[in-house]
């Protein structure tokens, strides 16, 4: 999910669909329709070599507070990310990292969370 401030600034709401999404690699049948269809049975599973991508391409300038992705270390097996990186920018060639997640496996018995790159920005308007 990506997720801007409502203009009442009082919560958060997808906009994800406000935008073009594409991937860098997928299995047949697990691609950008089982990573946007908002059900936590279906999951993109990328194939070949890594880095792996997901590109999120909005038509004007917007601002993001937060991008939100769901893990479940149990049935991603050892396809769960260690680190995933947030990049911003105007087109391919100038992307700047704005935030760094490590990926750490949740404790016995609790193997699926939800997990945000969130305050990605300390100046949003740097990066609309």
């Amino acid at each position: 999910r990506v997720v801007s401030t409502q203009s009442t600034g009082r919560g958060l709401r997808d906009i994800g669909s406000q935008a073009t999404w594409w991937l860098s690699t997928c299995k047949p049948g697990f691609g950008v329709d089982h990573l946007r269809d908002n059900s936590l049975e279906t999951y993109w599973q990328s194939d070949g070599q890594q880095p792996h991508f997901i590109n999120i391409n909005f038509k004007r300038k917007t601002s993001v507070k937060a991008i939100c992705f769901y893990v479940d270390y149990r049935q991603d097996e050892s396809y769960t990310p260690s680190r995933i990186s947030v990049r911003v920018g105007n087109n391919m060639l100038d992307l700047v990292e704005v935030a760094k997640v490590e990926m750490v496996e949740p404790p016995a018995g609790s193997t699926s969370t939800w997990t945000q790159a969130k305050t990605i920005l300390s100046e949003p308007s740097c990066y609309r």
